[in-house]
């Protein structure tokens, strides 16, 4: 079967021979001449809204006869680009990726890991201030019930921006306990029941809340809709979030809400406002979880900005199964310890040992680079390192492959001339998908880097690497994109907003702190840097 080529604003379709070891460069000048198109022009041939690479082949691609490609003229619109490499190709400029909406694309084929269920306590203290000693004249104080709002409103926000496989409901509380909303992945009605609830009840029937969120779990997770798939058992995290400013004043047994977590392997993770619970603390540790506490309203959204308390599989030494105890004395013996923080395990990709210099005809005889995304992951590493031994001044990075992993690079990068990170060393990783070019590499700094753009785990908003990715983008460019994003942040539309609100508020500040990053964590020398890294 042949393909089919649409052309842009023509109403007009041609058909062209299939042949899996045609380039993209010929399929276009094959169909621009099938279609009587000026020569001189230039064109982009795009797959499913994504622009190709022109030196990847049909196979490469893995696009089949009979396939619909758009061949679509650039003479007549509008350029909206304006970084360019040393072979003058034009890249995207360092949009980043806005997180405004609250809508979560999970389509039916994508797999849900992760069931919250967040609970707050509406009892009338919950409008007392939120910090003591935190009012100044002429400010507003916040109270306790809109720093729960503020914190799982961030919450969810970065569920939305990391993209997780989550759904979420809310159970509210005072006397009694009620389910507010439902479970669900729709995280816009989800805000906006979140910002309409008020604190005006009385008593804290904390343990039933608790124990109901639970319930609505497990029902959910028995008898989930159509539209949800939930992963495997084994590989499906269930949790319970609760924030209180109390202790329970209701008669419901304490043990029996950690035996029924417990039993149905549910984390309990809590953050206690004000008076602190031990037997709050405890309870979360009988189940796996943590029990959290912030000093201050700038602590509260850092913290829940962070991918290790969005997800508790990002959790180092994460115990699903929880602590077992026999009864309430041994219970409330367990403790534990309040915690303003908590890191992200590392990747398992993160930790792979990369070479800088690589036989990548050993890697093609030995099958490494078999299918699409290894043979084009061959060619732009080949690129790379011919456009470094080229110029080395241009280019202020150095590139490490995992010999026989070749779906994890790793770069040293030089923080650009004249910026905030100019004396820097920047160890960055790139993970590749199964279907790159297609779908773009999981790119992380390893480095901590201070910058409202990329968070205290060193994911970054970039718009090249979510939305706007296209297959004709190249390790290189994404390396561009990075550089200019480190000389150019972005504050309206930040990834950490605590760093952006310390960019807007005081730029000396911002620029001084990371200048101190900078020294203390990106000074070392590249021997240390290397054996801390796994680079030979």
């Amino acid at each position: 079967m042949p393909l089919s080529i649409e052309l842009d604003n023509k109403n007009k379709k041609i058909m062209i021979p299939f042949k899996n070891s045609m380039t993209i460069k010929e399929l276009m000048e094959s169909a621009v001449k099938r279609a009587g198109l000026s020569q001189n022009d230039t064109f982009t041939l795009e797959y499913n809204n994504a622009e190709l690479f022109e030196d990847d082949t049909l196979e490469q691609l893995g696009i089949q006869d009979n396939t619909v490609l758009l061949l679509k003229s650039l003479n007549n619109m509008v350029q909206v680009t304006s970084i360019s490499d040393n072979n003058n190709t034009v890249i995207p400029t360092t949009t980043t990726t806005t997180t405004a909406t609250n809508t979560v694309a999970i389509g039916t084929s994508q797999v849900i890991s992760c069931i919250d269920v967040i609970v707050i306590d509406l009892s009338g203290s919950m409008s007392a201030p939120a910090f003591m000693g935190s009012y100044k004249p002429g400010e507003l104080e916040m109270k306790r019930i809109e720093f729960a709002q503020a914190l799982f409103q961030t919450f969810i926000d970065k569920m939305v921006s990391y993209e997780l496989p989550a759904v979420c409901g809310l159970v509210c509380f005072g006397s009694v306990a009620k389910l507010t909303f439902g479970i669900t992945k729709n995280f816009d009605s989800f805000s906006t029941e979140l910002g309409e609830i008020q604190a005006n009840m009385g008593g804290t029937s904390l343990w039933e809340a608790i124990v109901l969120a639970a319930k609505t779990i497990v029902d959910f997770r028995n008898n989930p809709p159509s539209d949800i798939k939930l992963a495997e058992p084994e590989k499906l995290f269930c949790r319970v979030f609760c924030l209180t400013d109390g202790q329970d004043t209701s008669n419901y047994p304490l043990y029996d809400a950690y035996s029924y977590l417990k039993k149905n392997r549910i984390v309990l993770d809590s953050i206690p406002i004000g008076e602190i619970s031990q037997l709050l603390l405890a309870l979360s540790t009988g189940t796996g979880g943590s029990c959290f506490v912030a000093d201050t309203a700038q602590e509260g959204i850092g913290l829940f900005e962070r991918e290790a308390l969005l997800s508790l599989g990002c959790r180092e030494n994460f115990n699903h199964d929880g602590v077992d105890v026999p009864d309430i004395n041994e219970l409330k013996k367990l403790g534990g310890i309040f915690q303003k923080s908590i890191e992200r395990k590392a990747d398992s990709q993160s930790t792979v040992t990369c070479k800088s210099v690589v036989d990548t005809n050993t890697m093609e005889s030995s099958g490494l680079s078999r299918g699409p995304s290894g043979k084009r992951l061959v060619k732009e590493y080949n690129n790379l390192v011919n456009d470094i031994s080229s110029d080395p001044t241009q280019y202020p990075y150095s590139v490490y492959v995992g010999e026989n992993n070749l779906s994890t690079w790793k770069f040293i990068l030089k923080g650009p001339v004249d910026s905030l990170y100019e004396n820097g060393s920047f160890v960055i990783s790139f993970n590749f998908p199964d279907d790159y070019p297609m779908k773009p590499p999981k790119v992380r700094f390893l480095t901590k880097i201070y910058h409202c753009n990329i968070n205290n785990d060193g994911s970054i908003c970039l718009d090249i690497l979510k939305d706007s990715w296209s297959p004709s983008l190249t390790v290189g460019k994404i390396l561009l994109s990075l550089q200019a994003l480190m000389v150019n942040p972005n504050p309206n539309d930040p990834l950490d907003v605590v760093k952006a609100g310390v960019y807007r508020d005081s730029l000396e500040t911002y620029n001084n702190k990371a200048r101190e990053w900078v020294s203390t964590y990106a000074s070392f020398s590249l021997d240390d840097l290397k054996k801390a890294h796994g680079l030979e």
